[in-house]
């Protein structure tokens, strides 16, 4: 987001008020955060197709039909923190 302070102050100059900006870039950090998860869950699919091939569930235990109970705050927490770390630049 540092990288993009130019571009945050070409919409301001165009018109942009403070409160859209942080909108715009707390909505951008969601989308991010939420493709993250999105490509986790992408990675349990691959793991599902490719766990028969490899025999990972014999000789390490590894499930792909299973999601562990620790998994989903982790999700969750990483979708806060990452709209939350959006704030940051958004603010200054």
């Amino acid at each position: 987001m540092e990288e993009r302070k130019y571009e945050m102050t070409l919409l301001r100059f165009a018109g942009a008020s403070p409160s859209k900006i942080i909108r715009w870039t707390l909505s951008e950090a969601a989308l991010l955060s939420f493709s993250g998860v999105t490509i986790e869950s992408l990675a349990h699919i691959l793991l599902a197709i490719v766990n028969p091939l490899l025999k990972l569930e014999m000789k390490h235990g590894i499930r792909a039909d299973v999601l562990l109970s620790g998994e989903w705050p982790i999700l969750i927490a990483a979708c806060l923190l990452g709209i939350l770390a959006a704030l940051i630049p958004a603010v200054q």
